[in-house]
C-alpha cells in the first residue's frame, strides 16, 4: 500500500528516532525546557524500554519520511509527552498521536489516564477539547488533567 505524500503516518517510536524527537522537543513554543539537557537521550530510551512507549508522527516527503512529532505515555495512565515541531503544528499530527497513545494505553487495561500541563496553555485546551477533565487540587502553575476509559455502550 503506498502513502499519499503530506499524509501523517504514526508509528512506535524506535530508538534510531530519540534525536530528531530531542529536536522537536527543544524546538517547542509552550513548555519549554530551561534546561535542554534535563531529558537525556538515555533517558527516552530507557522511558520507551522500561515505563512504556513512545510513537513518532511522519510524513513522506520527497520518499523521504520527516518525523514531525512524538508521544510517549506510561504503563501507570501518565502521559509523560506530546509535542508537534511548529512547522507541522494545526494540520492533525497532534491528534493523531494523542488518539493512538490514549488508545494504546486503554488497551493495556488503564481506567484512568493523567497528565499534568502548564495552567491557560494552548496544551490544556488541547486535552479539554478531547474530552480531558481538570483533577483538582493543582499547584499552579501546573494544571493536572484526567481521562477516565469511556464506558461501552450497551
Amino acid at each position: 500500500m503506498s502513502k499519499a505524500p503530506g499524509s501523517i503516518q504514526i508509528r512506535r517510536m524506535l530508538p534510531t528516532d530519540v534525536a530528531r524527537v530531542q529536536v522537536v522537543r527543544r524546538s517547542v513554543r509552550e513548555n519549554c525546557l530551561s534546561n535542554p539537557g534535563r531529558i537525556t537521550d538515555g533517558d527516552v530510551i530507557a522511558h520507551m524500554a522500561e515505563l512504556g512507549q513512545g510513537w513518532v508522527s511522519e510524513i513522506d516527503t520527497n520518499d523521504t519520511p520527516v518525523i514531525t512529532g512524538f508521544a510517549m505515555g506510561r504503563r501507570d495512565g501518565n502521559i509523560w509527552a506530546l509535542f508537534i515541531d511548529p512547522a507541522f503544528e494545526g494540520l492533525g499530527h497532534a491528534s493523531a498521536l494523542h488518539d493512538t497513545m490514549v488508545n494504546w494505553l486503554f488497551d493495556q487495561g488503564l481506567q484512568t489516564l493523567w497528565l499534568g500541563t502548564e495552567k491557560g496553555t494552548r496544551a490544556q485546551r488541547f486535552y479539554a477539547q478531547r474530552g480531558w477533565q481538570l483533577d483538582p487540587p493543582h499547584e499552579p502553575p501546573e494544571v493536572r488533567m484526567v481521562m477516565n476509559r469511556p464506558k461501552l455502550s450497551e
